[in-house]
């Protein structure tokens, strides 16, 4: 049975003063360290290295490397499945999709005959994954619990990105030789729309408060803002430099975009509500990967050239600083469970540990316990009960978010269903208006709350 271990890690997300960022450690890897993964239920980190054909396995809590587990060769992304806790390792060269046991790091099946395969996406509420096949313009939809090959659809030429909308059950597929950005209902594996978004959308990212995709059009210098419920272009954002890669902040309701064709490299700021520039900050010498920390309200793009990690303030939309890591830094992940980041270092063959401070308001909470003054989540039998202070609350809005920052379900006050979620780190996003008298409603603090649930 699933149930609610702890509530802990409250915060009011209004400043980062109070904390700090810092290199923690260095950890060896295989040659050339290309994709980093999480597995918050084992608290692993999964490290893929391209030139060595195998993949690091790191324990997150102490640090030191447990296994090294062969994959096909040159392995560029994963996923993980949160249902069956299994780690999916995509290689371009080896023209395969390893699964690995995410208990006992064993490879347990090896899926073939996939041209090119490039990138990856795990869709929850129907266990499947989905692998965009470079070399073939297809994606393959993998089941879950079979590991078995369901469907393969058809897709613009050269498919290089993947975002899920889990509202409507949509995963999205951006083509780098195309205009396009194909549509798959999850029900069916039927592709389902054809949008035209811009020339080479090679980023994706998903905005679950607003219900919208963005494309990063390299070629167009601009982002593509998709509603979902109608899969129709409804802006269109400029952006300078060559638009690459994206990265959603759900606490803010930001879109983060990293250019990198220069001669500017830099990271563009986009409000999640009226898809405007909201900032341009200087990430010189590359932007090669983004994530967000959603407990601290923090946005870490890495850069490639400079061999630096630079840390943005989520609320302030400000450059906090920068982390000198070793050579080549190009993917990143972050646990929120430990409040570290880490970064694959591609030319040191090595990964690096980013510690973060918690932030000043930070205090541990049992089950049951009220946050502050206002009625903090709570779990009885598998059934969250989120409670509103009914005598200021005017507008509600609550989500769960997984510990990289992506929006699980919405939530509402009273009682809230989650026996069908796997168990791991999940993280109760809470914002509200606040009626101060007759004439005046004022938005009040977001908080966030982090939760474990354990079989």
């Amino acid at each position: 049975m699933r149930f609610l271990f702890l509530l802990s890690a409250f915060c009011v997300l209004t400043s980062s003063v109070g904390s700090a960022q810092w290199l923690e450690a260095r950890i060896p890897a295989g040659t050339e360290p290309s994709a980093v993964c999480l597995n918050p239920l084992r608290n692993k980190v999964y490290c893929a290295n391209s030139s060595s054909a195998n993949v690091t396995v790191v324990s997150a809590e102490t640090n030191e490397v447990i296994a090294t587990v062969t994959v096909g060769a040159y392995p560029l992304d994963f996923c993980y499945n949160s249902r069956d806790d299994k780690v999916y390792c995509a290689s371009l060269h080896g023209n395969c999709v390893t699964v690995i046991d995410g208990a006992s790091d064993s490879v347990i099946n090896t899926l073939g005959a996939l041209s090119q395969a490039f990138a990856l996406c795990y869709n929850p509420a129907e266990n499947k994954v989905y692998c965009a096949v470079y070399g073939a313009d297809e994606v393959s939809i993998i089941d879950g619990a079979s590991d078995s090959v369901l469907a393969t659809v058809s897709v613009a030429a050269d498919p290089c990105a993947l975002c899920l909308d889990d509202r409507d059950n949509l995963v999205y597929v951006g083509s780098n030789l195309s205009r396009n950005v194909t549509v798959i209902d999850g029900a069916s594996n039927q592709a389902i729309a054809t949008i035209e978004t811009g020339a080479d959308p090679i980023g994706l990212c998903y905005n679950s408060r607003d219900n919208k995709v963005y494309a990063a059009n390299y070629y167009d210098d601009n982002v593509a803002v998709i509603n979902c419920s109608t899969n129709q272009v409804v802006a269109k954002v400029p952006v300078s430099g060559g638009p690459r890669i994206l990265c959603y902040n759900p606490v803010s309701n930001k879109v983060y975009c990293g250019s990198a064709g220069g001669p500017e490299y830099n990271v563009t700021v986009v409000d999640g509500a009226s898809d405007s520039v909201r900032a341009v900050l200087q990430v010189q010498e590359y932007p090669s990967a983004l994530g967000h920390d959603p407990v601290n309200n923090r946005v870490y793009c890495s850069s490639l050239w400079g061999n630096y990690v630079a840390v943005i303030d989520g609320a302030t939309d400000s450059l906090l600083r920068t982390i000198p890591v070793g050579s080549k830094p190009i993917a990143l992940v972050h646990s929120s469970y430990l409040n570290r980041t880490y970064v694959a270092e591609s030319e040191s063959d090595s990964i690096a540990v980013l510690r973060d401070s918690m932030p000043a308001g930070v205090t541990e909470q049992k089950v049951g316990d009220r946050l502050g003054r206002k009625p903090g989540p709570t779990i009885v039998r598998g059934v969250l009960h989120l409670g509103v202070d009914s005598r200021q609350h005017t507008a509600f809005r609550a989500e769960l978010l997984d510990v990289s920052g992506r929006r699980v379900m919405e939530l509402r006050p009273g009682e809230n269903d989650i026996k069908h979620l796997s168990p791991g780190v999940y993280f109760v996003h809470q914002a509200s208006s606040v009626m101060r008298n007759a004439s005046s409603i004022v938005p009040a603090a977001s908080r966030v709350t982090k939760v474990v649930i354990l079989r």
